[in-house]
């Protein structure tokens, strides 16, 4: 199965995404693994926690504090700030995650290996929070003020 098609995550969405060589930009919360091998239940449980977390949450800054390689694929990512919001927000969704990284280290993904990006915002500001699901996105906008 394509990969694409059988991931899945917990993401939290910036507001700008010019820096972002990826669809959709995003910091992922967590990966609660293969589409195929999750029970449908799981997604609907993922995005009603999403809905309720997205009432709550209002929109918030993260500062970028750097930028490096990450991962096996070897992939380009802001490093950001570990702000109460993300480590909370991750905390909430956390019991979920089968990610073979258990250790969060928060970052927002730019694009494949050479994607550098020579003047970097100094913040991204969350304001949406999506369940990826396969191809499927839900996406709910956090709490306006």
């Amino acid at each position: 199965m394509d990969t694409v098609q059988d991931s899945t995550m917990v993401a939290l969405l910036p507001q700008t995404n010019e820096w972002c060589k990826i669809d959709p930009a995003h910091t992922t919360l967590i990966y609660p693994g293969k589409k195929s091998e999750l029970d449908p239940i799981v997604r609907d449980e993922l995005i009603r926690l999403a809905s309720s977390i997205a009432i709550l949450t209002n929109p918030f800054p993260v500062k970028i504090t750097g930028q490096e390689e990450f991962g096996d694929d070897r992939v380009e990512v802001f490093r950001l700030d570990r702000t109460p919001e993300l480590s909370s927000l991750r905390t909430i969704f956390e019991t979920w995650d089968d990610s073979e990284f258990p250790n969060f280290r928060p970052h927002a993904t730019i694009g494949p290996q050479g994607t550098f990006v020579e003047n970097p915002p100094l913040f991204l500001m969350f304001d949406r929070i999506m369940v990826g699901w396969g191809e499927e996105q839900t996406t709910f906008w956090l709490r306006r003020f």
